[in-house]
């Protein structure tokens, strides 16, 4: 088994724990932390309450040359999201990916409201879900501590966490869709195909959580996990496993793919999404909501 594939720890409860912590942020990878922290900072830099990263780099796991690096800003609190300075991102995202190109595969930077990770105790917020179980704070204060427990133990709370693939799998496929039919240079088509089957196991494992409670965002466990739940699409599944590893520069491969296993995909999170949260809440809600049928 590949050496960063694991389930989440929990705690004796059932607490997930976070992997991830600024000291597991090694050489090469500092670099590309530093210049990443440096971006945000000398953009927008009064607009940002804290600045994280998450996945593969920030718990030490990250191979050199395929990893990408995730990071996202939190914006002040007080601060409208709508007068915030945007535009530079890409460009951000473009020369950081040039400049350690042979390091990192991909860099992703966003901004987030501090409304997003900060919300009603009685909805679930994804945000807050990924600062407490899987981010480094590497800027900044660090908003970890202020949030609660999520415990796999609860039905409620795996739904809740299966969410928010599930949810924005359809737009997520149907965009990629769009880009590919515009005939990207075959680099963006590689990075569309990782990225979309990277997202498509992702959700295929979500789809189990209903049932398992266990956690992972390793997509080396997710496939395997989705094919063994769903054994009918087995070979549609490791297709999907085989574009992550090897992603093609063929257009009309994934886009095939996507027009077929990608819309069954889409009907099975359909019928999740009718059971669990007919109304479509972006924010799962796990308190007591009368307008809430999905719990």
């Amino acid at each position: 088994m590949p050496r960063e594939s694991r389930y989440w720890r929990t705690d004796a409860q059932g607490n997930l724990l976070n992997d991830a912590d600024i000291q597991n942020i090694k050489p090469p990878f500092d670099a590309i932390v530093h210049d990443v922290v440096a971006a945000y900072t000398d953009n927008i830099g009064k607009d940002i309450h804290s600045v994280y990263i998450m996945a593969s780099v920030a718990r030490g796991l990250a191979e050199v040359g395929s990893s990408d690096i995730d990071s996202f800003a939190v914006l002040e609190e007080m601060l409208d999201p709508e007068l915030v300075m945007q535009d530079w991102l890409y460009h951000a995202e473009d020369d950081l990916k040039r400049k350690h190109k042979g390091v990192v595969s991909d860099v992703e930077m966003s901004l987030w409201p501090y409304g997003y990770v900060l919300r009603d105790p009685e909805e679930f917020s994804p945000g807050a879900f990924i600062i407490k179980t899987q981010t480094a704070c590497v800027w900044g204060s660090d908003l970890g501590p202020e949030l609660p427990d999520y415990n796999l133990n609860d039905r409620t709370t795996r739904l809740a966490i299966a969410n928010e693939d599930i949810l924005f799998m359809q737009e997520d496929i149907e965009g990629t869709i769009d880009v590919l039919q515009d005939a990207p240079f075959p680099d963006e088509v590689r990075n569309q195909c990782k990225q979309v089957c990277k997202h498509m196991a992702r959700t295929g494992f979500s789809l189990t959580l209903a049932d398992n409670a266990h956690y992972t965002r390793d997509v080396a466990l997710c496939v395997p996990a989705f094919a063994k739940a769903y054994p009918q699409y087995a070979d549609e599944i490791g297709q999907m496993g085989h574009f992550i590893n090897q992603p093609t520069e063929d257009a009309s491969e994934i886009l095939a793919y996507l027009n077929g296993f990608g819309q069954t995909l889409i009907q099975m999170c359909d019928t999740w999404l009718d059971e669990h949260n007919p109304n479509r809440y972006e924010f799962f809600v796990t308190g007591d909501d009368p307008d809430f049928e999905g719990q």
